[in-house]
Formats: structure tokens, sequence, C-alpha cells
């Protein structure tokens, strides 16, 4: 069975343009990892908890990076 991919974006609060990505799981837990914007002003940041994961953003809206956790196995 083929590993589920997660899609993975933010907005740049600097550039407006949509940062998207697709990983695995597998990729996803294999280590801390940073998704930059081609402006390179901006990133979003992807950081292992265990059986966690931390995403913190930067806001569009706001200027402030935003952190959320999500599960690694869905």
């Amino acid at each position: 069975m083929p590993d589920e991919k997660r899609t993975i974006g933010y907005i740049c609060p600097v550039c407006g343009k949509a940062v998207i990505v697709e990983r695995t799981a597998f990729q996803l837990a294999a280590g801390d990892s940073v998704l930059p914007c081609p402006c390179g002003k901006s990133e979003l940041s992807i950081r292992q908890l265990g059986d966690r994961c931390e995403l913190t953003a930067p806001c569009l809206f706001c200027a402030k990076d935003h952190t959320a956790v999500c599960a690694n196995d869905t």
C-alpha cells in the first residue's frame, strides 16, 4: 500500500504567493524540515515531537507566527 501524502501550505505574508508541497507521512516523520517561500522572506517549519508534529507558519494577516500541533498518524 503506497504511503498517503499530506498537503501542507501557507500564503507568504511578504509576497502573497501560496507555498504548497506534498509530503508522505514517512518524509514528515523523518525529521524536522522547513518549507521556504521562493521569495526567501518567509517559511513554514515542521518539528517532530514523537507521535506528533508542530507546524509553525507566518500569518498573512497579523505578521506573527502561529503554531499548531497535529498527530503524525492521520
